[in-house]
Parts: structure tokens; C-alpha cells; sequence
């Protein structure tokens, strides 16, 4: 089974959402996108991993890892400062959509199988 925690929670100028996988079995944890600025900050916010990527990105650990090659990088939890309601309830939409399809594709992925007479 696996579970994904997401909240939001009202703050001074707006919306905090959070999320991260709280319990895997067929997802890896480190399944938020983040764009990579070659520094030890995160960039911005890009989305929930592909299965067709998963294994192209790197994932993050908090100290800086050059940009070049690794545009794009994996982490563990999400973190998002958003103006309104509308906006962290349609993020908190897309993660589980999307954390949904990368399963599915992953299902799929592992349930190919041939079978061979010889």
C-alpha cells in the first residue's frame, strides 16, 4: 500500500502545502520534482516524477550538485507557499494525480512478461 500525506494549512499571506510519502511499497518516497539551481536551495516546484524519468533524475540530499545533467531533481517532501485556496487545493489535486499515474505506470512497467515455447 502506499500513502501520501498532504496538507494545507493557512499561514500570514496565504496557503502552506506540504506533502510527502508516508508509506511505500510500489512508489519510491523521493517522488517530488524540483528544478535543480546548482546550489543548496531547491528551485521551483515542477511536478510529481514520471515513471518514464524516475530513474533519469537524481535525487536530492541538500548540498549543492551541479546543474548541468541534473536540471531536474527528486525529493522527498514538498513544501509550497501558495496566495490562495483555490491554488493549494488544486496542487494538493495534481500530487495525488499524479502520484496515482506513476504507480499505475510503474504497475504496468513491472507486469510486462513474455512467455516463450521453444
Amino acid at each position: 500500500m502506499d500513502r501520501i500525506h498532504i496538507a494545507i494549512t493557512p499561514v500570514v499571506n496565504g496557503y502552506e502545502v506540504t506533502s510527502s510519502v508516508v508509506e511505500n511499497t510500489s512508489i519510491p518516497v523521493e517522488i517530488y520534482l524540483y528544478e535543480n539551481l546548482g546550489t543548496a536551495t531547491l528551485g521551483d516546484y515542477v511536478g510529481i516524477v514520471s515513471a518514464s524519468d524516475l530513474h533519469l533524475r537524481s535525487i536530492w540530499t541538500g548540498v549543492a550538485m551541479p546543474a548541468f545533467g541534473n536540471r531536474f531533481v527528486r525529493t522527498a517532501n514538498l513544501t509550497l507557499l501558495v496566495e490562495n485556496k483555490e491554488t493549494a487545493d488544486a496542487i494538493a489535486a495534481n500530487i495525488l494525480k499524479g502520484a496515482k499515474k506513476l504507480k499505475s505506470d510503474l504497475a504496468q512497467e513491472l507486469a510486462t512478461s513474455t512467455t516463450y515455447t521453444l
